[in-house]
């Protein structure tokens, strides 16, 4: 038992030094909140990004478990915080329409399959969980509600070196880390970490859309009990900034 306790101490003594190791090739000037503020100047400036009133985008998702399936969506937000979706799903001759739309104040899902709606109002913690992906800037929406952001460690690869950032948001259940190139500081990845599940999105092939930086390719994974349960792509078809949006599609 004592010779088990040893062997423990000797590798958790590793593990600290290695983490320490890591913390010291961070700059002594560098802080998370200095990774976000390059991160938003990088894409176009807070300036810019908030002279956005209106947004659309189009884009259709692959599903490497289901290559057979098609889907097809639309994203519409109208500024302060109106957000409309509508995601099509396609396999043969079968159909499934998935709608969420919320007017700032009611948030309704509505799912159409063949002749059967059926409604459901999202509300309360529910609502709390995903009302942040609503904003096309979620990483500003953190910045405005004065989230802590702080730099874990630098990670290297063959290809680049990334600032990780962990967000520290103290009544969330899950844990979110955000991947900065160290070069341009663009976002290329976020994790999502839960009990049991894990969200890992890549973004990568960034483009301007009238002065913003946009990543027009996104690749997620789904892993669920430290199994890869789902793995997809999202290639965005258009975004569409500053053109009218009536109320009436939030509603």
């Amino acid at each position: 038992m004592k010779y088990v306790l040893l062997v423990f101490l000797f590798f958790s003594s590793l593990v600290l030094v290695n983490l320490a190791s890591q913390n010291s090739k961070i700059p002594s000037n560098i802080n998370g909140e200095k990774i976000i503020n390059k991160y938003l100047k990088r894409i176009g400036g807070i300036k810019q990004i908030q002279e956005i009133k209106t947004l659309q985008k189009s884009y259709t998702t692959n599903i490497k478990e289901a290559p057979e399936l098609l889907i097809y969506s639309q994203v519409l937000y109208k500024q302060p915080n109106l957000y409309a979706s509508t995601s099509t799903k396609e396999v043969g001759d079968l159909k499934q329409i998935h709608e969420i739309k919320y007017n700032g104040v009611k948030c309704i899902l509505n799912r159409v399959y063949k002749d059967d709606n059926i409604q459901t109002n999202i509300e309360g913690e529910q609502l709390d969980e995903i009302i942040q992906e609503f904003y096309p800037f979620p990483i500003l929406e953190l910045k405005k509600n004065k989230q802590s952001f702080k730099i874990i460690e630098i990670i290297k690869d063959d290809q680049q070196e990334a600032y990780k950032i962990y967000v520290e948001q103290p009544n969330q259940l899950d844990s979110i880390f955000l991947f900065f190139n160290k070069q341009n500081h663009q976002l290329i990845k976020k994790e999502v970490i839960g009990s049991k599940t894990t969200r890992i999105t890549e973004y990568r092939e960034y483009k301007k859309q009238q002065k913003i930086l946009f990543p027009f390719l996104e690749i997620s994974k789904l892993i669920i009990d430290g199994k890869v349960a789902q793995q997809s792509t999202n290639r965005i078809n258009e975004i569409i900034i500053n053109q009218h949006i009536d109320i009436s599609e939030f509603e």
